[in-house]
């Protein structure tokens, strides 16, 4: 393996295993030795390839923003109309390889660190703010000219991160099926002719 791949597999071996770390323990009691523990590398790797603690976090986070951009971006450039995009979009939030307990209680403890990180905000800024252009411009797609299609994508995306939070704190009552149904009488509300209401009629919305 060329040496480059190597440091790629390395790099990637130590975020992965940060993720874990903080799905375990948290920010507070994340070190670069348990990492390199839950790694099974020495800490002198991770030093290696992180001068300290933030440069792994703001890699860790950099790593978790560029995986979701490519797998909704990739499930909305697959679908082929405004209202199958949006499903897509919808769909996606809520699969087990993105609405885990593991990855949603990381995400949140990112988005906890904003406050203090900036480097943190930004990141999250900018996917949470592309989110949104892409769905508003398909809102707009579906819309009449007196509603805002901002206003609308806005509460769309507020809302899969409201119920991933409900999902962490109310698993028996809320699951990926629940959070999924929560959003479709959203979307049935406001557009009945392209969205049902129930998930068992999505395959035919979305047609």
């Amino acid at each position: 393996m060329a040496r480059d791949a190597i440091k790629e597999v390395r790099r990637e071996q130590l975020i992965v295993a940060t993720i874990d770390v903080i799905a375990r323990k948290g920010f507070s009691e994340l070190t670069l030795a348990e990492v390199a523990e839950t790694a099974k590398l020495s800490t002198g790797i991770v030093n290696f390839y992180f001068k300290s603690k933030d440069v792994l976090l703001s890699a860790t986070l950099a790593h978790m923003v560029g995986e979701y951009r490519r797998y909704w971006r990739a499930n909305v450039a697959a679908a082929t109309s405004p209202t199958a995009k949006l499903t897509a979009m919808l769909e996606g939030d809520f699969q087990r390889l993105v609405a885990n307990r593991k990855t949603v209680t990381v995400w949140y403890a990112f988005w906890g660190e904003t406050r203090w990180r900036p480097d943190f905000m930004t990141e999250c800024q900018a996917l949470s703010r592309e989110f949104q252009a892409v769905a508003s411009d398909l809102f707009r797609q579906l819309d009449t000219p007196d509603r805002d299609p901002m206003l609308i994508a806005k509460g769309f995306s507020a809302m899969s991160d409201g119920l991933w939070l409900d999902m962490l704190i109310n698993p028996k009552e809320t699951d990926r099926d629940t959070a999924r149904r929560v959003v479709r009488a959203f979307l049935h509300g406001l557009y009945p002719e392209h969205f049902a209401a129930d998930a068992a009629e999505a395959s035919t919305s979305a047609a």
